[in-house]
C-alpha cells in the first residue's frame, strides 16, 4: 500500500475491488450529485440525479445510524485495519466536538442549475412554473419528491440538501451550461468539512465540461 497526502492507495489488487475512494458505504462520507438540468424540466439529467441523490441521502443516513450504533462488521485486514483508522481520524477532525455523525446531517447534496434569465425559465418550463427564485424552483423539486413517497429526502432540514448553480440555456443546443465555476460555488457555499473527502458524482460530465471557466477542475 502506499500512503500519499493522507490518501490510501492499493497497488497490487483485482481491478473489480473497490478502492477506499470510491467505496460510497464508508460512514460520514459528504456526497455531491451534479447535473446540468432540474426539474420541472423531464428530461433524464433532471430526474434521474434527482433519485440518484434521494436514494443515497436514504442509505447515508442508514450508513451513519449503524456506524454511530457500532453496527459495522470488525476487519482484520492490513488494508482495511489502516483505513478504518484514517477514516476515524477524518471523522474526528470534520465533527470537531462531535464525536459521530447523526442521522439529521444533510451528507448528499443535489447540485443544479439556476437559470438566471426569465426568458430561459419561461421557454423551457413554461408560463405555469416561471420562478422568480431558486427557492420557488427548490420548493417544487420537494413536492415532486414527496409525490414519490420520499418524505424524509424531501425534507429541507434533514433530507437532501439542494444547491443552486448559476446557468444559462441554450435552445439551438437544447442544453443547460454554468455561468461560472461550479466548484467555487461548491466550495463558497458548502462547509469545509463536508468537502474533506467528499465524493462528487458528475452527470454526464460531458455536459459539464463542454465550456470550461478557469479555475480548478474538477480531480481538484
Amino acid at each position: 500500500m502506499v500512503v500519499n497526502n493522507d490518501t490510501f492507495f492499493q497497488l497490487d489488487g483485482d481491478d473489480e475491488d473497490i478502492t477506499p475512494q470510491s467505496d460510497l458505504s464508508l460512514p460520514n462520507r459528504s456526497i455531491f450529485v451534479v447535473t446540468t438540468a432540474a426539474l420541472p424540466w423531464r428530461t433524464g439529467t433532471a430526474v434521474n440525479p434527482l433519485l440518484r441523490a434521494a436514494y443515497l441521502s436514504r442509505k447515508m443516513k442508514e450508513i451513519n445510524d449503524n456506524n454511530n450504533n457500532n453496527q459495522t462488521n470488525a476487519t482484520t485486514s492490513e488494508q482495511q485495519t489502516y483505513l478504518s483508522r484514517k477514516m476515524k481520524e477524518i471523522n474526528n477532525k470534520n465533527n470537531n466536538q462531535t464525536n459521530a455523525t447523526t442521522s439529521e446531517q444533510q451528507m448528499v447534496t443535489l447540485v443544479i442549475p439556476w437559470l438566471e434569465l426569465e426568458e430561459d425559465r419561461l421557454e423551457l418550463y413554461g408560463n405555469n412554473q416561471n420562478f422568480t427564485t431558486s427557492q420557488e424552483q427548490e420548493d417544487y423539486i420537494r413536492d415532486w419528491l414527496r409525490g414519490a413517497n420520499m418524505n424524509e429526502e424531501a425534507d429541507p432540514v434533514n433530507g437532501l440538501r439542494i444547491l443552486f448553480y448559476p446557468a444559462r440555456y441554450h435552445s439551438g443546443l437544447k442544453s443547460i451550461f454554468a455561468m461560472g465555476d461550479i466548484c467555487s460555488t461548491l466550495r463558497n457555499q458548502t462547509e469545509g468539512s463536508l468537502l474533506s473527502d467528499a465524493v462528487c458524482v458528475l452527470e454526464e460530465p460531458e455536459h459539464l465540461n463542454w465550456y470550461r471557466c478557469p479555475g480548478e477542475g474538477w480531480t481538484k
